[in-house]
């Protein structure tokens, strides 16, 4: 190995995923902070059997999971969003 050159062994070793964005609507105005996706968010829009599968940060879940209704934007369906959709931890991330 030289200075010039990167021994591509020692990359092989490092445990690395980029992070990924919050998919949430005007996640820059509504969530706290500029957080990484930690949460997926997956199920059917009970009104029009949309799939809903997205990638969240921790500061949108919990804004989300608090408030009483969600709003489906294909239908204009309401329902209680923490209770129609699954949210899992995604890769680890804490």
């Amino acid at each position: 190995m030289t200075a010039t050159f990167t021994d591509a062994d020692v990359l092989t070793g490092l445990d690395f995923e980029p992070a990924q964005p919050c998919q949430l609507h005007e996640h820059g105005l509504r969530c706290a902070g500029d957080g990484p996706a930690q949460w997926r968010v997956f199920g059917w829009c009970p009104g029009c059997s949309r799939r809903m599968d997205m990638l969240i940060c921790e500061a949108g879940r919990v804004r989300k999971t608090r408030s009483d209704m969600g709003g489906c934007g294909t239908c204009g369906h309401t329902h209680d969003w923490a209770a129609t959709y699954r949210i899992e931890l995604i890769g680890g991330a804490r």
